[in-house]
């Protein structure tokens, strides 16, 4: 049975599609059971026992275990071990490194610790996930747009005119080849998981976030299963594991998952759906780009001018942008004669709100306003006066009139044309500096570089390789191989220190054979003795 399989039954088995995270923090445990590693476990299995029929997986998370060293290790080895089979264990490690220490990684997991599933960071890419995708009766979940407020510093970068978790969840899916690959997705963007369900097709969505991080789980239910029809878990772990502080905290924890659990099949059966489609009503009129991520910018598209309404067509002289703000906040005031250089003498540095066409044709059409009769028009300067007048006229005339008449007046303010100078003799060409011709490449227009630019496109990425399946006697005869030449490497060192003795022993019988001989002294023959 695959990881996927496993999944699924349990959750139509316990009509639940929650996961409670098993984070064991001494600081919220009663006082009890905070005493020893004995404690903490009686209170770990407390809450399996009572919880084990309204969950569809436990999760975890390592690094609560690995704080309390040796001992925390051989507590999660001890809590796993006596999960019920039926349930599925994603083990919260978001592991990911290089191929040969990710092999370390999935055997330990995978073997060691019995998980089911594991949570992995993909940021080194393929070959640090390939060691777990090897074992196709287990299951991974990739980090794709995690619900921390720092996802924004790498997962919403603009990678070719789309966010960077959108790429992860292509690659994912090219992954999954065996159908034992998943997604990590935060649930408080739930526009975003909308979209990424989309891209997973049916890989399942692992959705952290509910509860204390301020989570939806409407939300969260109906994009994340595309509407129940694909799978997905929803991750608890404080609002249900602390539930309470006392003796009672695996009563109160199964009655926090009775609740979500009712709730959840409430949105399955369609109570709540009306409500659902008025919130998003809401939020799609309040926020239009709402279904943007915060903090990545599309790319740049072309803006429409806005289009002058009835009232604005009617008049002569359209009104100006701040005093259409005005009108919305203020109440409106009947017009006073002009008088001269009275708008020059306005303040600017008032803000300026937004433009919205709708609300000024709904205050205009309840309270009638006069339009303000045209300005005369002013008799027409000669060029020599419109160049010694200052420059803070050009300001206040742009201030008086419409960006359209900006436009238009624009072309007016262009300085004729230089009169072509005299030809230069010889002599002089010779003499004019260098400057000129780099004058004259700031002056021709950028073509080259446009054309170019289409050369500079980077190349495909390269297709991972092939994922090659372990053969067993392969491994077998290289462990016999190994095993052989460890035991001719013990057997040489003992030979070696055997050999060695033995020299020594010969030695010490050589020197003291010279000895005898040095000391031995032949007798001399006398006649006289005769």
């Amino acid at each position: 049975m695959s990881a996927v399989e496993k999944l699924i039954n349990i959750q139509e088995k316990n009509n639940s599609y929650i996961c409670l995270g098993l984070d064991l923090d001494p600081k919220k445990m009663p006082s009890d059971n905070t005493l020893s590693i004995k404690g903490m476990y009686e209170f770990a299995m407390n809450i399996v026992e009572a919880t084990k029929d309204h969950v569809c997986a436990y999760k975890p998370n390592i690094a609560f275990y690995e704080n309390l060293g040796h001992d925390g290790l051989s507590l999660l080895e001890s809590i796993v071990n006596r999960m019920p089979d039926n349930i599925p264990i994603i083990l919260d490690c978001k592991r990911g490194d290089i191929g040969n220490t990710a092999s370390f990684y999935a055997e330990a997991m995978f073997e060691k610790l019995n998980a089911d599933w594991v949570t992995l960071s993909p940021y080194m890419g393929y070959d640090s996930m390939r060691p777990f995708l090897e074992y196709k009766d287990k299951g991974i979940f990739v980090l794709c747009l995690t619900s921390n407020s720092g996802s924004k510093d790498f997962q919403l970068l603009d990678v070719g005119g789309k966010p960077l978790y959108e790429v992860v969840a292509e690659k994912v899916d090219y992954w999954n080849k065996e159908d034992n690959c998943g997604l990590v997705v935060g649930a408080t963007n739930p526009e975003q998981l909308k979209d990424l369900r989309t891209i997973a097709k049916n890989m399942p969505l692992l959705i952290p976030g509910v509860g204390a991080q301020g989570g939806s789980l409407e939300k969260s239910l109906i994009y994340g299963t595309d509407n129940f029809t694909k799978p997905a878990v929803i991750n608890v772990s404080r609002s249900v594991l602390y539930a309470s502080n006392g003796s009672n905290y695996a009563e109160k924890a199964r009655d926090e998952l009775i609740k979500l659990n009712k709730e959840a099949q409430q949105i399955k059966l369609g109570e709540k759906t009306e409500s659902t489609e008025q919130k998003t009503e809401t939020v799609e009129q309040e926020s239009p780009t709402k279904t943007q991520v915060q903090g990545f910018t599309p790319p740049v598209e072309k803006t429409q001018q806005p289009v002058k309404t009835d009232e604005q067509q009617s008049t002569s002289e359209p009104v100006k942008p701040t005093e259409q703000t005005h009108s919305q906040s203020q109440p409106v005031t009947p017009p006073q004669a002009p008088q001269p250089n009275r708008e020059q003498q306005t303040e600017p540095s008032q803000p300026v709100q937004s433009y919205n066409s709708e609300k000024n044709k709904t205050v205009e059409s309840s309270e009638p306003v006069k339009s303000p009769p045209p300005l005369p028009t002013p008799p027409p300067i000669p060029q020599e006066q419109k160049e010694q007048q200052p420059q803070t006229s050009d300001v206040e005339h742009k201030n008086n009139e419409p960006e359209k008449t900006v436009e238009q007046s624009e072309p007016k303010r262009t300085p004729p044309p230089l009169p072509t100078p005299p030809p230069i003799p010889q002599e002089q060409k010779e003499q004019q500096p260098q400057t000129s011709d780099v004058e004259h490449k700031n002056n021709e227009p950028e073509k080259t570089v446009e054309q170019a630019e289409p050369k500079r496109t980077p190349p495909p990425l390269p297709t991972p390789p092939p994922i090659l399946q372990p053969n067993p006697e392969v491994m077998r005869r290289n462990r016999e191989e190994q095993e052989r030449r460890l035991k001719a490497l013990q057997e040489q060192k003992q030979n070696r220190e055997n050999g060695d003795s033995n020299q020594n022993e010969k030695s010490q019988n050589e020197s003291e054979n010279q000895q005898n001989h040095n000391n031995f002294q032949p007798r001399k023959h006398n006649r006289n003795n005769r």
